[in-house]
């Protein structure tokens, strides 16, 4: 994204450096031992803190705090933390999107700006029974038709200099409401609506000056979109079609490549002009094997595109270069299973994928290729990661920086990793956090002092980025501002005219009115007219801290325009505090049980 292109921030699109462990400057064991409770306390916690152990990490790192207030309240001052980033070069790894289930199929480029880019698929999250569902914030993507049904949707995340990320999305299921904006202003893309984890197959992005394009692959076939705001439209509607790729040549015209599954699958590439794709099929395969149809990847060499895939039965990476207007293909190596990933520098490409033995790189240019080993991989080539009842093949990603560093990143089944060098040097790098991680994708900016490598975390469903660059004096213990939003409450004075109010409406994502009044001799019956186009619902509770840990009454999901009765079990004399879950902080009142 070009500096000149202003981005749109939703209050509920706004997150910092989440999750990053900060250096923490704090009194030493000894010091706190000099307090006779400090030190019998120390000394019960101590043998429980094993190395790797998270839950005795966090009972240690409890205990010491509260030793700090112990300190504190017996003479001593309170000690002011001074919060430090580590110095040098270093891995910091985060985590940009973590609502629902978001990060599947995840691409990473860098703006003008130097700063990441990240496209992905997100769903909404399976909850066992009982579980109450994480509450959007006003302004994230909807994961949901205008009827409430579950869906999927292309979504974007990017990173401000100020190290604030803005959440939105290219496309979605159902138009954004008005007064509700999402960032980046997606399009409405009702194919959106049957896509589910196992049917998405692939995202891609590349910027060109403001615009940022995208392209994504589910069971719709294979859909492009330029913005923001975005306009979308599809590239070709085939359900058999694999992860895409694309780039953007020097006219600002994008191209994109994809693999067609088939009797002999067809690689194509698809070449905009106007509003209509002129395709052209550049290769053939063997025939469908596993992982059938394999993802493509595409880039310029030379000014002309590159197209590499691996082909899944004959283990044969193909590459098909176009030169004279006229297209050649090639076979770069054998012995491939997959996980191809594409990157060029000058004159120069660089390819990684798996071999039955390991990872390895191709650093050439068509007719001249070498090949290089990176690592040596036990479970390489494998079924990949599991994410719920959806496989996830293995993928590499790999860079090429102005410098000619190479940047390789891959999974194992244990983490995700990152070698880089020269050709020849390849070292690696420590990635902690990473373990469990899938689809690494990695992008350098120009210079190479900042390198970014993203994945998604498939048991916590969250989108992953790590950092790797020159962190001295960045202070990551400093969060992110929080969107200025107060939580409107109900009226003081709620109830105490002793008149009923059972009737609200819900409407612009508030309620009308925010104080409820129930007579506490028995059950109630709350008239709920849900007047917006999308779902709203009514939690009550003790208090606003209880919604999500100790709710009294969860009402259900209330599809609108609709009106229901919502009946409530008897509830103790009292004041209550009731909110719609899926906008905490703009429907909330009081509700006032009342006796007599």
């Amino acid at each position: 994204m070009s500096p000149a292109r202003d981005r749109v921030t939703s209050p509920g699109a706004v997150a910092g450096l989440a999750r990053i462990r900060p250096v923490v400057s704090r009194p030493s064991a000894r010091s706190l031992a000099a307090h006779p409770l400090a030190a019998r306390s120390l000394a019960a916690a101590s043998p429980a803190a094993a190395p790797g152990d998270r839950a005795s990490r966090a009972r240690l790192t409890a205990t010491v705090a509260s030793l700090v207030l112990l300190a504190a309240a017996c003479g001593g001052a309170l000690p002011t933390p001074e919060v430090k980033g580590p110095t040098g070069r270093q891995f910091i790894p985060m985590v940009p999107d973590s609502i629902d289930n978001v990060g599947i199929a995840p691409s990473l480029t860098i703006d003008g700006e130097g700063l990441p880019n990240i496209s992905y698929f997100g769903f909404p999250a399976k909850l066992a029974p009982g579980d109450i569902p994480v509450a959007r914030p006003v302004g994230s993507p909807f994961l949901q038709t205008e009827d409430g049904t579950d869906a999927g949707a292309v979504l974007l995340t990017s990173l401000s200099p100020e190290q604030i990320w803005t959440r939105g999305a290219v496309a979605q299921p159902r138009k954004s409401p008005g007064g509700v904006p999402v960032p980046f202003e997606p399009a409405a893309d009702p194919s959106l609506a049957t896509l589910t984890p196992a049917r998405a197959k692939g995202t891609d992005i590349a910027i060109s000056g403001s615009d940022i394009h995208a392209v994504w692959t589910g069971n719709a076939g294979v859909w492009y979109g330029v913005g923001p705001p975005f306009e979308i439209g599809a590239v070709e509607k085939t359900p058999e079609a694999g992860a895409p790729s694309i780039v953007v040549d020097g006219s600002g015209s994008p191209i994109v490549a994809y693999t067609v599954a088939g009797t002999r699958p067809e690689v194509r590439v698809a070449e905009r002009s106007g509003k209509t794709w002129r395709i052209t099929t550049v290769a053939t395969l063997s025939a469908c094997g596993a992982d059938c149809p394999p993802s493509t990847q595409v880039t310029l060499l030379g000014g002309e595109p590159l197209v590499v895939v691996a082909d899944p039965l004959s283990g044969e990476l193909v590459a098909a270069h176009r030169s004279g207007g006229s297209w050649a293909t090639e076979v770069v190596t054998s012995d491939v299973t997959g996980g191809t990933s594409l990157a060029t520098a000058g004159d120069t490409a660089a390819i990684s994928f798996y071999t039955k033995s390991g990872v390895s790189v191709a650093i050439g240019q068509p007719g001249s290729w070498s090949i290089e080993e990176v690592a040596s991989v036990a479970k390489a080539g494998g079924e990949g990661a599991s994410a719920g009842e959806v496989q996830i093949p293995p993928g590499t990603g790999i860079a090429v920086d102005g410098q000619g560093t190479i940047w390789v990143t891959w999974e194992d089944g244990e983490g995700v990793h990152l070698a880089s060098g020269a050709t020849g040097k390849l070292e690696q790098i420590e990635t902690p956090d990473t373990a469990g991680g899938v689809s690494p994708t990695v992008a350098a900016t120009e210079d190479g002092t900042s390198v970014y490598l993203a994945w998604y975390d498939p048991e916590e469903g969250d989108l992953r980025l790590g950092t790797y660059a020159e962190l001295t004096d960045l202070k990551i213990g400093v969060p992110s501002p929080a969107p200025k939003v107060v939580t409107a409450p109900g009226p003081a004075n709620c109830g105490e005219d002793g008149k009923l109010v059972l009737d609200i409406v819900a409407q612009g994502a508030t309620f009308d009115p925010q104080c409820l009044v129930a007579r506490a001799a028995g059950p109630f019956t709350i008239n709920y007219d849900n007047k917006d186009p999308f779902v709203h619902n009514i939690v009550i509770a003790t208090d606003e801290a209880a919604i999500s840990t100790d709710p009294i009454f969860k009402g259900p999901d209330v599809v609108g325009p609709d009106q229901v009765a919502v009946d409530v079990p008897a509830i103790d004399a009292g004041d209550y505090f009731f909110q719609c879950t899926y906008h905490p902080t703009t429907m909330t009142g009081t509700l006032a049980v009342i006796s007599g």
